[in-house]
């Protein structure tokens, strides 16, 4: 929609005229425009359109009922439907009530789509319809654009505009509604603050360029049939009754919210031209005036607005002041602790506190200072023209400030829905009224925050200096307790092979005999007998194998005194002795002496896989690599065997001891296992340690 007008006036030409050419310079549009395309009558349709097929200047003709016309523009009504007519062809003789028809072509607009005229014609003269009544906040969604619609409150503000019309503030619907009104008699004009009006006008407002609507205005010709006086204003305002800040508001308040009232009382702060504090005998108010007043602490003033609540306190709005004349400022307040400041009687009271400074911090052209005082903090706020910056206090001296007291902050409500202050700042009123009563001492933060850096890099080196003689006395620790262990490893051994010589060998020899027995004197299905005595028999006597085998084992000290490459090598070879299968040995890098407990366990699980693939793979080749990087070691023993499905191998229930023992020897010496392992495509056993775990006792 185009954007808002009143009545024709000079004042507004440059603004109508570059309406006007925006529109112009979209003729080629409606030039371009299929004159034998479907033409829109309909003013719902038109306004369904959407901005971009609006744009493309579609053939219209709209018949509706005129509820506004200027010289430049025009609303029509038909229905419940309204639109906007931009007159680029006018026709002068167009009043409001007349039934035209208008031929044009659509256009975005700047809310809805629009209609530009190419021809009006005048039908008849009709009645205007009976007007919407619409909530305000359906006016403030747009919805309500173009409307004829009536509207009824109390005036609160009354602006006169440069064009001669008034723009007044209406409560409406619990709002504050803006109303444009041309063409008022001056007699009313003087009596509209605080009136009661009844009117009827177009919804118009204030756009973005995003075609969101800002705030609605509603636009009236003061003409019969459009405006009434319900209740006329006071002819002067100040002739009103004299009333008390303590009566605004609540269950026994002498005025209501939103009834205009006459207050007066002694100015204590005024922060800026339109907002003013005052003290009336015992209470303070906040007064927001509706026009800028230039006023002095300790003068006497009227004041008549409408009662609103702040965040806690009712406060006066859309006021307007009259000096009496001068008088003695008001003395502050003293207050003792700041846990006073939370009382409801000190919001927009002049009070004096003193205070530790915590914090020092600039907001725009304000600073904010955060004060401390018995444990409860409070800011103080003022603008960097009452302070200069040279003369800012330091963070930790005590001050005295002068200020009006303001609520910041609620507690959450309690089970009865009541609420308390929870914090508070003070508007400082000057300067002058913000004394320094002590400077911090010598030790301020900036210079403890040295000393703390200092004694902190000082306990960082002693911390250094401990870490390393730790790691120095945890590296001899380790060689006292390898050597122990060693000693007691050995022993050990030797106590396990002649267990296993006294126990397991005589016990497996005995199994033996005992089965040759049994098996030449059972006599009852003696071929299955046979069979079965034969497998338990080559069972036992490849365990006694592999117990001399474990006894030659753990009696050899070569394990503790040879290096670990030639073991490994030695033990492969003697595994492989008799098999014909050959052998491939490759070492790398430097292998420095490991922990006995590992060597150990390596050494075992090099001798499993290569037995596991020698009984089990039928391998052509086997290969052996021993690497030692900075990372740790890796033993890689590989074959070009069968090969088999490791996941299905990998728990006790197959049966293979083997490789569980693998993984068992790997998590004692915290060792990564890595089997990998296809049918057909042979078998990799990767034993992976870090160097923490290869050289330590473990």
């Amino acid at each position: 929609m185009a954007p808002l007008r009143s009545i024709p006036v000079p004042v507004r030409s440059l603004r109508l005229l570059a309406v006007a050419l925006v529109v112009w310079c979209a003729r080629p549009a409606a030039a371009a425009a299929d004159p034998a395309g479907p033409v829109l009558t309909d003013i719902r349709e038109i306004r369904s359109l959407s901005a971009q097929k609006a744009g493309e200047a579609l053939p219209v003709t709209v018949r509706g009922l005129v509820t506004r016309v200027t010289p430049f523009e025009m609303f029509m009504q038909e229905g419940p439907d309204a639109i906007y007519v931009w007159q680029e062809v006018r026709n002068p003789a167009i009043v409001v009530g007349d039934y035209i028809e208008v031929t044009g072509f659509s256009h975005s607009g700047q809310l809805f789509p629009i209609v530009r005229s190419s021809g009006i014609k005048q039908l008849d003269h009709r009645p205007l319809p009976e007007p919407q009544v619409l909530p305000y906040a359906e006016l403030a969604t747009g919805r309500g654009d173009c409307q004829w619609v009536e509207v009824a409150g109390a005036v609160e503000t009354v602006h006169q505009k440069p064009d001669g019309s008034l723009l007044i503030g209406l409560l409406y619907d619990g709002a504050l509604l803006k109303v444009e009104i041309a063409h008022l008699d001056p007699a009313q004009a003087a009596r509209l603050h605080g009136a009661r009006l009844r009117l009827r006008g177009v919804v118009n407002g204030l756009k973005s360029a995003q075609r969101r609507l800002i705030e609605p205005i509603v636009c009236v010709e003061a003409s019969p049939g459009t405006f009434w006086v319900e209740r006329p204003g006071p002819t002067d305002i100040f002739s009103l009754p004299l009333s008390s800040a303590t009566t605004l508001g609540g269950p026994d308040g002498a005025w209501s919210f939103r009834e205009m009232v006459h207050l007066a009382g002694t100015v204590t702060c005024q922060p800026s031209p339109q907002l003013v504090f005052v003290r009336d005998g015992a209470q303070s108010l906040e007064i927001r005036l509706v026009q800028p007043a230039t006023l002095a602490v300790g003068d006497q003033i009227e004041a008549v607005g409408f009662p609103g609540m702040g965040i806690i306190q009712p406060l006066l709005k859309n006021a307007l002041v009259r000096r009496i004349g001068p008088g003695q400022p008001p003395e502050p307040r003293r207050i003792r602790d700041a846990g006073q400041l939370l009382d409801l009687h000190n919001e927009a009271e002049l009070v004096e506190i003193e205070g530790e400074l915590r914090d020092l911090s600039r907001r725009n052209d304000d600073y904010v200072m955060v004060l401390t005082q018995g444990g409860q903090l409070f800011s103080v706020e003022f603008t960097a023209a009452q302070v200069a910056a040279d003369a800012l206090p330091l963070i930790g001296s005590r001050l005295s400030v002068v200020g009006i007291c303001q609520i910041e902050r609620l507690t959450p409500p309690d089970a009865n829905q009541i609420v308390a202050p929870a914090a508070v700042r003070l508007l400082l009123r000057s300067g002058e009224e913000l004394r320094v009563l002590s400077r911090p001492s010598w030790w301020t933060p900036v210079r403890l925050l040295a000393l703390v850096a200092a004694l902190s890099l000082f306990a960082l080196g002693a911390l250094g200096w401990v870490w390393t003689l730790n790691r120095r006395v945890q590296a001899q620790t380790r060689i006292i307790l390898g050597n122990a262990r060693q000693q007691a490893t050995l022993e050990e051994r030797n106590r396990i092979a002649r267990e296993f010589h006294d126990t397991l060998e005589q016990q497996l020899a005995g199994a033996t005999i005992l089965l040759d027995a049994i098996d030449n004197a059972m006599m009852e299905q003696p071929q299955r007998a046979r069979d079965n005595l034969q497998i338990a028999r080559a069972m036992l006597r490849h365990s006694l194998d592999d117990a001399q085998q474990a006894v030659a084992n753990l009696r050899n000290n070569d394990l503790f005194e040879r290096e670990f490459v030639p073991l490994i090598e030695d033990a492969v070879q003697a595994r492989l002795a008799g098999t014909g299968i050959p052998v491939n040995f490759h070492t790398e890098g430097n292998w420095p002496e490991l922990d006995s407990r590992v060597k150990q366990h390596l050494l075992r699980m090099v001798q499993e896989s290569v037995t596991n693939a020698v009984k089990h793979a039928s391998p052509g080749r086997i290969s052996v690599i021993l690497r030692a990087t900075k990372d740790g070691i890796e033993l890689q023993v590989a074959d070009d065997g069968c090969g088999f499905v490791v996941q299905a191998r990998l728990h006790p229930g197959t049966g293979e001891f083997g490789l569980i023992g693998l993984q068992e020897r790997a998590e004692k010496i915290g060792a990564r296992l890595t089997i990998r392992s296809a049918p057909r495509q042979g078998t990799t056993v990767v034993v992976a340690l870090r160097p923490d775990a290869a050289f330590s006792a473990a």
